[in-house]
């Protein structure tokens, strides 16, 4: 089809040309407008068959332009993206794809993996909500996709597919904005709020002059106690129907967002929770 076009395009250029150069010497004034008006619509026809013909179409897909869409027009895939990356390898095993094939490809799958992940992130779905009711422009809301999913693409390259993808997605943006205060310098002002865990939330309050301790896990269950700073490491008293188990948190870091603590060897990361209702116990 593609030679079709071009062998049409230049035969209309050929004949074209002859015959103006033909009625060149046979038509004056208005019929002689007539010949180059003619002559000038066979060329743009001639010229865009040839055009449509050779011009290569675009393969380099913009992925990030289904997250600029305000209406979701997802494209469904037969295949997950596990099934198509296993398809890569077997033809690249096989020899049907060189190295440098399968990993262009590789990379295609990747970032459509991103795709899908930024657009069930809250920030999208409140940024779209916006752009709904146009209190974004569209300009506006395709830049700040485009930051947001390059955000998310160099927080993937570092936690990849992990557990537990809320958490690690707040973590990786406050590690970004967190004032690390110096071991020597922590104060008991420094641990006051709510921290959230992966399974959990840790409540570091003052209440008539006592630092006080709450435990919430995920599965429910409360766990109250007291707390004493002293240097670096964090004296936890959890009270039980009779008397109370003692634990040392060692502080490992403490900043503005983040805190790390070592308990029996094991290490846990909390972040601050910033909402409104931090001091609700």
């Amino acid at each position: 089809m593609k030679i079709f076009k071009i062998v049409i395009g230049i035969i209309l250029i050929f004949f074209g040309t002859v015959t103006v150069i033909q009625m060149l010497n046979e038509e004056r004034g208005a019929g002689l407008l007539g010949v180059f008006t003619g002559y000038a619509i066979i060329l743009i026809i001639s010229i865009w068959l040839i055009y449509s013909s050779v011009k290569k179409p675009n393969e380099t897909k913009d992925l990030t332009r289904n997250l600029f869409s305000t209406t979701s027009q997802q494209k469904n895939n037969n295949l997950s993206i596990i099934d198509q990356k296993q398809s890569l390898e077997i033809l690249r095993d096989k020899g049907v794809l060189n190295d440098s094939e399968y990993e262009e490809k590789l990379n295609i799958l990747e970032e459509q993996l991103i795709l899908k992940k930024v657009q069930s992130l809250s920030e999208y779905l409140n940024l779209k909500k916006l752009c709904d009711s146009d209190l974004l422009s569209k300009e506006q809301f395709e830049n700040k996709i485009k930051s947001l999913f390059a955000e998310y693409k160099e927080y993937y390259s570092i936690f990849g597919d992990d557990k537990y993808p809320e958490f690690t997605w707040d973590l990786y943006k406050f590690r970004k904005i967190n004032k690390k205060i110096k071991p020597y310098e922590y104060e008991e002002s420094d641990l006051i709020g709510k921290w959230n865990l992966i399974n959990g939330k840790l409540f570091f309050y003052n209440e008539s002059g006592l630092n006080k301790l709450k435990i919430t896990w995920t599965n429910g269950v409360n766990r109250y106690g007291k707390w004493e700073l002293k240097r670096l490491k964090l004296n936890i008293s959890l009270f039980k129907t009779f008397g109370s188990n003692n634990i040392d948190f060692k502080i490992e870091e403490l900043g503005s967002h983040v805190f790390v603590y070592t308990v029996n060897g094991k290490e846990h990361t909390a972040i601050k929770d910033l909402s409104e209702n931090k001091n609700v116990w």
